[in-house]
């Protein structure tokens, strides 16, 4: 065993190094997400906001397993935490220096799909998520670091950071505007569920109609969905403002693709 006095200076000197190392990489100790055997090299060049930027060899890197709020340069109105997420990126993008590319590689805008590290091995996705910067989207294929991504969201909502600070960070189906469109988090009751021929779709409160598309309908079990008829639940996704839509396709009062089980949770109320 250690003279008191020099256990004490062990002690110190841990705590010293631990601090100095929380002050140079904020995340290092509080990473949950495996950090990958390779990496591609890569450089930051330009931040689009919390979740898109533009690297050194002129592509877009949209980051994969998050969605962050929305800059809205057209209208110069972001949403809230928009301008955090993005001042959050921007600071911290000459650490940003690996990128694992998804299963899928690009999204319908040509953005290269990608996670991206900070030079200490910690995940980009998952620290604006544990700061309450951004919410956890599960689309597949791209789901190596789902469960990971989904523990960081958990801990700023335990935490009420960030986004999950406000009140209407979930909206009930009852309140949405009338013009109400882009990303939500929902909360309703399911009561009614069709999973028959080419349409899958579960209704919220019977405004919100949730289409899970045939693509990934072989991440879903029917008995699964029909066992929430009648349940209180969160649900996630992109809503589509019914000005935008084809006539006659439905007769709900949104639309909203489900992507995946993740983006419909029961709340146990």
């Amino acid at each position: 065993m250690l003279p008191g006095n020099v256990h004490e200076k062990a002690l110190l000197w841990s705590a010293f190094l631990l601090s100095g190392l929380c002050l140079l990489f904020p995340s290092f100790v509080q990473a949950a997400c495996p950090v990958p055997d390779s990496l591609q090299p890569v450089r930051v060049t330009k931040v689009f906001d919390g979740d898109t930027v533009k690297v050194a060899d002129g592509r877009s890197i949209r980051l994969v397993g998050i969605n962050t709020p929305e800059m809205n340069y057209k209208s110069g109105a972001p949403e809230p935490y928009a301008r955090d997420a993005l001042a959050y990126v921007r600071t911290h993008a000459e650490r940003i220096t690996g990128m694992v590319p998804g299963a899928q590689r690009l999204d319908r805008y040509k953005r290269t799909l990608a996670h991206l590290y900070f030079q200490n091995g910690s995940n980009v996705e998952e620290q604006l998520l544990r700061k309450g910067l951004a919410v956890a989207i599960s689309m597949p294929p791209n789901l190596t670091l789902r469960r990971c991504l989904w523990q960081a969201e958990r801990y700023a909502r335990e935490r009420r950071l960030g986004i999950w600070s406000r009140a209407d960070s979930v909206l009930a189906v009852v309140e949405l505007p009338s013009d109400a469109a882009g990303f939500h988090v929902l909360s309703g009751r399911i009561t009614r569920v069709q999973l028959s021929g080419k349409r899958w779709s579960l209704w919220l409160d019977g405004q919100v109609e949730l289409k899970i598309a045939a693509r990934v309908r072989s991440y879903f079990q029917q008995k699964d969905l029909q066992a929430l008829v009648g349940q209180t639940v969160e649900v996630r996704g992109w809503l589509i403002n019914p000005g935008t839509r084809s006539k006659g396709k439905s007769s709900a009062y949104r639309l909203m693709s489900i992507s995946h089980p993740d983006h419909i949770r029961p709340t146990h109320r």
